[in-house]
Formats: structure tokens, sequence, C-alpha cells
């Protein structure tokens, strides 16, 4: 998966051509090893707007399958069948925690001394935002979370009521291209 994801990132150029890329494979205690891919586009292909961002990058649950109507019936049941294993895989990867007051010993919940802290320190939950904020003076983009009560999505899973707040970024183009956990972030 991490040569074809390179593959397609590289080669193909999916997020805009690049000057260059840097790849570190971590191997931890816990887990399987993962990788951590930084990748910079060239100037024409640079990520410079909150419109773009959006575009590119997602944090929030997928609608339900439900709510999507087509005229044609074969288009709209094409529509949901991808909403759903959309959805299911973002519920399934790309939730944080829990952790906080749900879950205090979670490891998101030890400072570098390893002592136990009131706070994630991942920063989850995020905070809602109806927009992604996207500033010149600041290292990432904030993405767009909108809250329950604007009629954005939320899902019971696992025992668990979520909301946009506990998504991790994603792009749903390749969430549902390598089904797997697949953090995508924009930085400057």
């Amino acid at each position: 998966k991490l040569r074809a994801l390179e593959e397609e990132l590289i080669k193909d150029g999916i997020f805009g051509a690049r000057i260059a890329n840097m790849r570190v494979i971590e191997f931890q205690k816990r887990g399987l090893p993962h990788a951590h891919l930084l990748f910079i586009l060239q100037q024409r292909h640079a990520i410079k707007s909150a419109e773009h961002v959006d575009t590119v990058v997602c944090a929030e649950i997928p609608p339900h399958p439900s709510s999507i109507n087509d005229p044609d019936l074969e288009v709209q049941q094409r529509k949901r069948d991808q909403a759903q294993k959309l959805r299911d895989l973002v519920l399934t990867n790309m939730v944080h925690g829990p952790c906080g007051n749900q879950k205090p010993g979670a490891p998101c919940m030890y400072n570098a001394q390893g002592d136990i802290t009131e706070v994630c320190h991942k920063s989850f939950p995020k905070d809602f935002l109806k927009e992604t904020v996207w500033d010149d003076g600041q290292s990432y983009a904030q993405y767009r979370r909108r809250p329950p009560q604007h009629g954005k999505h939320e899902a019971f899973y696992k025992g668990r009521e979520l909301n946009n707040s506990w998504v991790v970024p994603y792009n749903p183009y390749l969430l549902l291209r390598y089904n797997c956990h697949i953090n995508v972030e924009i930085c400057a």
C-alpha cells in the first residue's frame, strides 16, 4: 500500500507536481509500523486558500447515505453505496479516542514524562468551525468541522456518540482507495 501511495503522490502527482518529499517509517511499542510522508509542491500547485484546502482535506463525518438523492435510481444507489463505504471507513479509521473523561488512561493523555494529564496532547476534541481557516502565519490549516446544530452529521459508533470534533483529517479519495488510517494535513 505504501509503494502504491507513493507512486500516486510522486509519479501521478494527484495533489500536484512536487519539488521534494521525505518519508520516515516509525516502529512503536504498540501497533504496527507507520509512515510519515511530507511533500513539498511546486509553487504553481501550492495550496493557497481555504477553498483549496477543502478540496483536498476533510475533517467531518460524511453524510448518511439516505440523504443522497438522484433522479436516476441506479446512480442514486451507486452514490449511496460509496457514501456508506466512506462513512464506515471514517468511523472505523479516522476517529480519535476515546480519551479525556471517557478514557483518562488513553495513550494521548500522557505527557513526555509519562504522567497522566488533564487534556489530550493531540488537542481532541477539536473546536467546531463553520469554515476552514487558512492563515499564512500558521503552520497548519484549521479544518472545517461544522457543529451538529448546523445540520452536520453525527454518528453512534462502538457505544460512543460522535461528531466532527473527533474526526482526524483525511482525504476521501485516499481513504476509499487504501482502506486504512491515512491522516492528511496541509502545512505551510
